[in-house]
């Protein structure tokens, strides 16, 4: 031996995928490194020549060559303490400077945005936010879709839902067809659970309202006829595992509904508590959005994030189906901008799907999706609105929603991208309203866009 050791300190991970390849600091022992201290100096001495010395280098099995160096003993009394007072001072130079500098780019950015915003024309940009109304406080939801109770006469609904405010008796829905019930979300803490509950029925009641008049709209469009089709065909796009299809299938016996999502184990999950709950009138599958090619004639989305609402919407609009869209996550737009999907630029499947033929905008969706905002603002900058929007404002800042420095001038972004996607579907031919889900206040990102077909472009396709 070179003598008696009195400290081995090893700084690496046992997994050496984990390892950090980082510069030798002399201060500190990074991952990587080990540090060996004897007791007498001359020890030490006679360990780095020898070591050194070794022909081929000092190697172990699995790590490869290894390299000799003296360091310091940061265990020693005599460290010296100006040297680290000095780095440390400097460590926090670099932070202050740096906090200063995203402060600056962020400013930069927010009068960037707000000049952006001062392009758009009137009734959108810097006055968005009032195109939406309350849901609950309108009588007309778009051109010939009235609130009234004899625009749902003919359609068949379950007694747990009432048709005249469309509050629902959750105690009459089964335990699995409701967002809100038993082990849904699997939280231990109380009060989160409760406000969740609250959320997800406050959300399922916003469509149930949306859906029954729908439903009456697009009958009297299509034929004309004084009573809706009882079998009309819903599809609930990004589905998930089924927080909005379970319980509207149950409310709407009559209809018949089909969930579809990217991800197998939702979809898998979802037939199971659809079997529980004794749902006869609902299907489902897994695919994306894009690749969907079944007919049917009023289209859900609720929380489809990035471009995954842009797709429900051309698939509506391929079939002259009504919807109702409430977007989430429009930060995740950038992806669409990039040509990819909603969850990534590079990937157009999730990896557990086959590869299949999209729609005509499968290559690559435009944005701004409009020619009304085309004609404004660049997609260089909508990508910045859309980016400032996506945080979690419309809702309970202290329980759910993001600390934000600009939170009005986010809404605001968020407002002038949904106002985007409704010009686009009235390019296309549609009637349209924006509004607030029911208790908005609890839901974050609660806008939901509705659309009905122009009578005359359905007749045409019908």
């Amino acid at each position: 031996g070179f003598g008696e050791i009195d400290h081995v300190r090893v700084a690496h991970a046992e997994d050496d995928r984990r390892r950090r390849h980082k510069s030798r600091d002399k201060t500190k022992l990074n991952e990587g490194f080990c540090f060996v201290r004897f007791k007498a100096e001359s020890s030490a001495e006679k360990a780095m020549k020898e070591l050194c010395a070794s022909p081929g280098g000092l190697a172990f099995e699995g790590l490869g060559p290894l390299k000799v160096e003296w360091a310091r003993d940061v265990h020693k009394e005599d460290v010296d303490q100006t040297m680290l007072q000095q780095k440390e001072a400097k460590r926090k130079q670099r932070s202050e400077h740096k906090i200063r500098q995203r402060k600056r780019n962020k400013e930069r950015e927010v009068e960037e945005i707000k000049t952006i915003l001062q392009q758009v024309p009137e009734p959108a940009g810097q006055g968005a936010m009032d195109l939406f109304k309350n849901l609950e406080e309108c009588d007309f939801l778009a051109e010939g879709v009235s609130r009234s109770e004899e625009s749902l006469r003919g359609i068949g609904t379950h007694a747990a839902l009432d048709r005249k405010t469309f509050d629902i008796d959750w105690s009459q829905v089964p335990v699995d067809c409701d967002p809100g019930a038993g082990e849904w979300y699997g939280s231990v803490h109380e009060d989160h659970v409760k406000r969740r509950r609250e959320r997800k029925r406050d959300q399922v009641r916003s469509f149930a309202l949306v859906l029954a008049h729908l439903v009456g709209a697009m009958a009297r469009s299509k034929s004309g006829a004084e009573a809706p089709n009882p079998q009309a065909r819903v599809v609930d796009f990004g589905s998930g595992s089924g927080a909005l299809a379970l319980p509207l299938a149950f409310l709407f016996p009559q209809l018949h509904f089909h969930a579809l999502d990217m991800k197998p184990r939702a979809i898998k999950l979802l037939l199971e508590k659809a079997e529980k709950g004794g749902l006869k009138n609902l299907t489902a599958s897994h695919g994306m959005i894009e690749h969907y090619e079944d007919e049917f004639d009023i289209g859900l989305a609720l929380h489809a994030c990035g471009n995954a609402t842009d797709y429900s919407m051309i698939q509506c609009v391929k079939n002259r189906a009504a919807f109702a869209l409430c977007p989430c996550c429009v930060g995740k737009l950038k992806f669409s901008l990039a040509g990819g999907s909603s969850f990534s630029a590079k990937y157009k499947n999730y990896r557990e799907l086959p590869d299949g033929a999209g729609g005509k905008e499968s290559g690559g969706l435009k944005h701004p999706r409009s020619d009304w905002m085309r004609q404004s603002i660049s997609q260089d900058q909508f990508a910045l609105i859309a980016k400032a929007g996506d945080i979690s404002h419309g809702c309970d800042q202290d329980n759910h929603g993001q600390i934000h420095g600009y939170d009005n001038l986010a809404r605001t972004c968020k407002a002038n991208i949904e106002f985007d996607r409704s010009m686009y579907a009235s390019e296309n031919q549609y009637d349209t309203g924006l509004f607030r889900l029911i208790n908005s206040g609890t839901t974050a990102k609660a806008e939901i866009i509705l659309g009905v077909p122009y009578a005359s472009k359905v007749e045409e396709g019908a």
